[in-house]
């Protein structure tokens, strides 16, 4: 068994070329986010990172003016059945 979760807004989107980048600690996409922005870039390397450590990967969509859609998947045991 396992459970989707899945993270979506209508913002302002990610540049493609941001994509391959935004996992990594304290990385931040210039000039495209308000000055007022004080966020670290820690979330989602902390977010990959432990689902890298359950064997599990976070997939990213985006679109530009449109938003951003991030979805993972991890197992769960059932409790159901005796281990």
């Amino acid at each position: 068994m396992q459970v989707s979760v899945k993270v979506q807004d209508n913002g302002v989107g990610i540049a493609e070329r941001h994509l391959t980048s935004i996992f990594q600690r304290f990385y931040r996409a210039s000039n495209e986010r308000s000055s007022h922005d004080k966020h670290a870039g820690l979330g989602l390397a902390i977010t990959h990172r432990i689902l890298e450590l359950h064997g599990q990967a976070i997939n990213v969509i985006s679109q530009v003016g449109r938003g951003t859609t991030f979805q993972f998947f991890m197992p769960i045991s059932d409790p159901t059945i005796p281990h």
